[in-house]
């Protein structure tokens, strides 16, 4: 016997019923069976191993049948813990949807009752409600009307380039008094008017501070009240006078413009200072306001 093929049919043809499934009674049966004979020859004996096939075979089926149950019981479980909430939010969208259909339908019936009135006789407008209705649509626009917080973009840009007409940026060293942390606003704004006040001849173009602010390149930006103002200080008498009185290393930036001069010879020397003055002289340019010039692209590369 090598196998529960073999032991079936060695079975059947011995003690059980043939076609009929091994069962835990047949088995018990035939071993009833085994144990009346009264010697153990090789046919008892493969009858015996047999029988302990089928005895394995109802064991391994009980056994998965065990499992099969407990592994479903617990599969159920999960499957209910994890739906449970997606079916209460579906049960939930369910109910908002019946709540809306009901608010739709009573949208429509507004609606219809509406029409209704519009349709009804009794309810139109007299003749003077749609003159002055027709009044009103026709009305023409005012072409000069300009909307309020809107205007255009010229303007925008004249107000911005006269506010920096107006403007003064102080570099200063970087343990400068106006540059200090602990320094009160109010003794920074003091010492910068004490600067322009030595300046504020009586000739003046009576200068006023008009705000102050702090760059993160150790400078500060000044605004004043006008553009002559801006142009006394920087002039050379009272830029002197004006950054002695601030102290330290202070220095008036003057704005700078960056330009493109096209077709410039690979030769040019441009580390020399009398390169630039000979393009100050040549081209009727005041000496000094060309400050520096370098190459756009290396011409060695």
């Amino acid at each position: 016997i090598k196998d529960i093929e073999m032991a079936r049919t060695l079975l059947d043809q011995a003690y059980t019923i043939h076609g009929e499934p091994a069962t835990s009674e047949h088995i018990s049966q035939a071993l009833f069976y085994i144990l009346q004979a009264k010697g153990v020859n090789n046919t008892l004996h493969s009858i015996i191993w047999a029988t302990a096939f089928l005895i394995r075979e109802l064991a391994v089926l009980a056994l998965a049948e065990s499992i099969t149950r407990a592994v479903t019981n617990k599969l159920d479980n999960s499957v209910l813990i994890a739906i449970s909430p997606h079916i209460g939010k579906i049960l939930a969208a369910a109910d908002n949807l019946e709540k809306i259909n009901e608010k739709a339908n009573e949208n429509v019936q507004l609606i219809n009752a509406r029409i209704k009135d519009t349709t009804d006789p009794s309810t139109t407008q007299t003749p003077t409600s749609w003159k002055i209705k027709d009044a009103l649509v026709s009305t023409r626009a005012n072409l000069n009307q300009i909307l309020l917080g809107t205007h255009s973009a010229p303007e925008h840009a004249r107000a911005h380039a006269a506010i920096k007409e107006r403007q003064l940026l102080v570099e200063l060293n970087s343990d400068h008094l106006l540059l200090d942390d602990k320094t009160k606003r109010e003794t920074s704004v003091d010492l910068i008017r004490q600067a322009i006040d030595t300046v504020n001849h009586v000739d003046g173009p009576g200068l006023q501070l008009k705000s102050i602010a702090h760059l993160h390149n150790n400078c500060i930006l000044l605004e004043l009240n006008s553009q002559e103002s801006t142009a006394w200080i920087r002039d050379t008498p009272g830029r002197a006078t004006f950054l002695e009185k601030l102290g330290g290393m202070a220095t008036i930036k003057d704005r700078q413009y960056s330009i493109v001069i096209p077709f410039l010879p690979v030769s040019t020397d441009l580390d020399s200072p009398n390169t630039l003055r000979e393009m100050e002289d040549k081209n009727n340019i005041q000496t000094g306001l060309i400050s520096h010039i370098k190459w756009i692209k290396d011409p060695r590369k």
